[in-house]
């Protein structure tokens, strides 16, 4: 309750002009705004934090840990108001006296009320709530120059206005105390629920199409484990982990031995025992420690999951009164203003058929705003292992997939009730993929490849298992062709046959579905232990080796087939044909993508005890893009070497006479030159008639040259030449060269 809290402010801005052609224009603005702020850190009450029998047992901690705070951690709310007021009168320019010139008025009147309170009931347990509210207060046309009008003013301020936004957010954090048990406390966890309202008034002049409603909720799922946590609960595995891996700590400085006394050999003793037992033991150990590094190859773990749902609604016929209600506290539901998709749940029952229901729709059929529907899922997850020293991977999956579903949903007086009309679903999809298999396979001389032939071959295979799988074919499968319905151009025959043949799959058991379910791993490998071999001593300060994969499936974009049916309801359809007689398929998909990237193949970096500096790279890239429509296969390919060097020569001083560089310059010239070439190539292949043909590519020399000298800790200079050579392999094309040549000088404030 203490003023602080409190803030009020207020202003008025009045601006008058005339002219030769108007009287009078006065333009008055009016501001003024209350505020509430109130924090506080609340007092934390643990009912048995002082138990003794609880404290006395690990297994107890998550009772001993229960804990409640006994107030919110903030309150705050703010009224802001904003009036402006014009009015204009133009002189009688006309020549004549009775012409009536009346004069005009501009006038708005808001006013936006915001509301915020966040409650951490637990530590781990915390919740937000921010509502806006905007609303017009509607003034009495012309002048506010009676009493009449003034009251009238003052009672619609008073009655908060009429409302035209609303909109609220709600977030639920909970921390999972999944590490308070001691068998698990290598792992944590997080789940987030968030939810959005609004409610969006129809125009002043069309309140007959209802209002617009609309909410969202998202799950959010977070785990994280340290498996280093996980393996010390063993003894052995921890003292492993204890080691400080070989070079962190420097060996003292001991004198040299003193020369042993040499006896001679006893006459018939055994002789002295060598220590070849004991480096037997220690490599046995070595073996022994390297395989428990392997069992422990695992370092941390994490998955993230996201599922975000919203819908949109038209037509309702409700206002909002408090917290999103409407006067009567009915309308929406309380389920839908806290984030409630569908409120029988399934995919067939939705929101809107309960709106309809409990009569919060307008009964008009001029509703031309779809009802829509979204959903978006992400799921990311990424381990990190260590199998040898020095050897570090990292593993990467994900799959996201999005989907609208629309429908205009309305009343239709001939029935006299509210149907469904023109549904529709669109989306998109990707996930990561692995084309391991198929990475090396070459094409021939002339540009066939064996995999499009595979491809080709798959076609019958998928064909045949779609004819034994749909039930509506008349004729059946037969061993060597397609089935019927199911024809070598059809989009369900060739997505699969595709996949299966560039990810080099059998296609008898491969997936039917081109939304496939389980994401493959993409890696980055990285070693560094060459540079503690003797034999690389001597020559490197440091040695790295790195490979990286990253392949991935996606479908750009996809839509509902609006020729497809399914009364029964079991995903094959009712038996409708297109133009070629194929049945339809549920979903309308223009093209797929494959493609796979080695960023790098192999890279090695490697430093020199001289100062040198050299790089070795190869790269490889492969992008396939099947197009449904036109039945080809688009294939772009590329591969990369480079070739880098760097080098820092020592310049012990540099005399410049001028004022600005009183003192010699003291500082390393940073030579660096990277050399690489690159082939790309681009195929078009086509699969009936069949044929291959290179389109366009190229082969790609370019030379990156630099010197960097640093004059003072703010000024560079800098040397370059780039040299690019583009030699084509298509007579289309013309062999190009580009070459920069240039002096950079960079100054730093």
């Amino acid at each position: 309750y203490d003023p602080e809290n409190i803030a009020l402010n207020y202003a008025y801005t009045e601006v008058y002009s005339r002219s030769p052609t108007i009287d009078h224009n006065f333009l008055k603005n009016y501001r003024g705004g209350l505020s509430y702020s109130f924090n506080k850190q609340p007092k934390n009450i643990k009912p048995f934090g002082k138990n003794a029998f609880l404290n006395k047992y690990k297994y107890l901690t998550l009772i001993r840990d229960i804990n409640f705070n006994t107030s919110v951690t903030s309150l705050a709310f703010l009224t802001d108001i904003n009036r402006s007021f014009n009015e204009q009168l133009n002189r009688n320019t006309t020549g004549t006296s009775d012409a009536l010139i009346t004069p005009t008025f501009n006038k708005t009147f808001n006013m936006v009320r915001t509301y915020d309170l966040k409650y951490d009931l637990t530590k781990a347990l915390k919740i937000d709530f921010n509502a806006m509210n905007e609303s017009r207060i509607l003034e009495p046309e012309g002048r506010i120059d009676t009493q009449q009008k003034r009251d009238s003013v003052w009672n619609a301020m008073l009655g908060l206005g009429k409302n035209t936004h609303y909109h609220h957010t709600v977030n639920v954090n909970y921390t999972i105390p999944i590490n308070k048990i001691p068998a698990l406390d290598f792992m944590s966890g997080t789940v987030r629920y968030g939810t959005t309202f609004d409610w969006l008034r129809a125009p002043f002049s069309a309140d007959s199409i209802g209002n617009t409603i609309q909410n969202s909720q998202q799950w959010a799922w977070a785990g994280q484990a340290n498996m280093l946590t996980l393996y010390n609960k063993i003894p052995y595995f921890k003292k492993i982990n204890g080691k400080k891996p070989p070079g962190q700590t420097p060996k003292p400085i001991s004198p040299p031995p003193a020369p042993k006394p040499t006896t001679p050999p006893v006459p018939g003793a055994k002789p002295a025992r060598t220590d070849t037992t004991k480096k037997k033991e220690k490599q046995q150990y070595d073996i022994v420690e390297y395989l428990a590094r392997a069992v422990m190859s695992i370092k941390t773990a994490s998955v993230n999951y996201t599922d975000t749902r919203g819908t949109i609604l038209p037509g309702y016929n409700r206002q909002t009164s408090i917290l999103g209600f409407d006067n009567n506290f009915g309308g929406p539901g309380a389920g839908f203003l806290l984030g409630e998709q569908d409120h029988y749940g399934g995919d067939k029952a939705h929101y809107g058929i309960y709106a309809a229901e409990h009569g919060w729709l307008v009964q008009t059929a001029s509703l031309f705003t779809p009802f829509a529907r979204t959903r978006v899922r992400n799921l990311n997850g990424r381990m990190n292992l260590e199998p040898l020293p020095d050897l570090k991977i990292e593993l990467t999956a994900n799959i996201n997939r999005a989907n609208s579903q629309n429908e205009y949903f309305r009343w239709n007086p001939i029935i006299h009730d509210y149907t469904s009309e023109t549904p529709s679903e669109t989306g998109n999809f990707s996930m990561s993929y692995m084309m391991l298999r198929t990475s090396l396979v070459k094409d021939r001389s002339d540009h066939s490849s064996p995999l499009f032939e595979q491809f080709l071959q798959n076609r019958v295979v998928i064909s045949q298992r779609l004819g034994y799988a749909n039930k509506r074919n008349s004729s059946g499968p037969l061993p060597t062709q397609y089935a019927d319905g199911y024809s070598g151009t059809s989009q369900d025959v060739l997505i699969p046959a595709f996949l299966a043949a560039y990810s080099g799959k059998n296609a008898s058991n491969f997936s039917l579905s081109p939304f496939l379910n389980i994401p493959k791993p993409n890696w980055r490998i990285t070693y560094d232990g060459l540079s503690k071999n003797e034999k690389f001593k001597k020559y490197f300060k440091s040695f790295t080796l790195s490979n990286a994969y990253r392949s991935s499936y996606s479908i750009g974009s996809y839509a509902t087939n609006l020729n497809f049916t399914d009364l029964n309801g079991d995903g094959w359809g009712d038996g409708l044909r297109n133009t070629t007689g194929d049945f339809y398929s549920k979903y309308n998909i223009a093209a797929v993508t494959l493609s796979e990237q080695f960023s790098p193949l192999i890279n090695a970096d490697m430093t020199w005890h001289s100062g040198l500096i050299t790089k070795v790279e190869l790269k490889k890239d492969r992008t396939l893009s099947l197009s449904v429509t036109s039945s080809q296969v688009t294939e772009l390919n590329g591969k990369e070497i480079v070739i880098g060097t760097g080098y820092s020569f020592k310049i012990r001083e540099l005399k410049l006479n001028s004022a600005y560089f009183k003192k010699p310059i003291k500082s390393d010239l940073k030579v660096k030159i990277d050399v690489s070439f690159r082939n790309n190539q681009t195929i078009i292949r086509k699969m009936d008639p069949e044929y291959n043909q290179l389109t366009s590519g190229q082969n790609l020399l370019s030379i990156k040259a630099s010197a960097d000298y640093l004059l003072s800790d703010k000024l560079s200079l800098r040397l370059f030449c780039d040299y690019i050579r583009t030699n084509p392999l298509v007579s289309t094309s013309f062999l190009t060269s580009n070459t920069n040549v240039g002096i950079a000088l960079r100054l730093t404030l």
